[in-house]
């Protein structure tokens, strides 16, 4: 490998996986993803989405055995993004999530949240549990909205694009969990904790994280 990728140490290994209550191996668990696959987390606060870092951490992982399984040097980071309603917006460098331009500012509403997460091709979102928004706070398309014909294109692209989300709390902790993600390799509390510091987050850096996997249409209800 060429260069040096801040969470390239971490291993499948490292980390330990319960999903539906049952114990899943990483390399089970990531069977399916690709290194074309791009993750996006939805953080409006900026530092609330280090409740999803150990899976951000758990997808670059999975990122580099891609590469790792081939056998040939590189240089590649995993076209992952944050997507944040604050600016600056929170570094998440330590998580691969890098260059810094991947950590992206967006506006206020439900549509141009979409449109920025769509117009990069996000295959796993994940975003904050949050109660439902109304009609009018998620800008919903209706008939009599000039600007319905845009909403639905960025719902089709969605629809074609995304295939799995997550609900994660700024705690780590989630209610009604099904998925539970640990980390044993002591460099991951390092950086969250760094991370949240610099954040004035507050945040247990070596506790495990757990999330609960929706449908799509249950991450849009919370993309607000």
């Amino acid at each position: 490998m060429k260069g040096r990728m801040h969470s390239s140490g971490l291993r499948g290994n490292d980390f330990e996986l319960t999903r539906d209550g049952v114990p899943v191996s990483h390399t089970a668990f990531f069977a399916d993803l690709s290194d074309t696959d791009r993750l996006g987390v939805f953080s409006p606060d900026g530092g609330e989405g280090l409740g999803a870092s150990l899976l951000i951490l758990a997808h670059v992982t999975a990122f580099y055995d891609r590469y790792r399984a081939r056998g040939d040097d590189f240089f590649a980071y995993p076209d992952y993004f944050t997507f944040q309603r604050r600016s600056p917006c929170v570094a998440y460098g330590s998580f691969d999530v890098w260059p810094a331009h991947k950590n992206v500012t967006v506006g206020s509403g439900y549509g141009d949240t979409l449109a920025a997460i769509t117009d990069r091709a996000v295959s796993v979102l994940a975003v904050p549990a949050r109660s439902a928004p109304t009609r009018q706070e998620r800008g919903a398309p209706n008939d009599a909205d000039a600007d319905a014909n845009l909403d639905r294109l960025r719902l089709a692209s969605a629809r074609r694009t995304i295939r799995r989300c997550y609900l994660y709390s700024a705690t780590g902790q989630m209610n009604r969990a099904s998925l539970l993600v640990s980390c044993t390799n002591s460099d991951a509390a390092e950086w969250i904790g760094t991370t949240a510091r610099a954040a004035g987050v507050d945040i247990d850096p070596a506790a495990a994280q757990s999330y609960r996997e929706v449908s799509l249409d249950q991450a849009l209800a919370a993309l607000h």
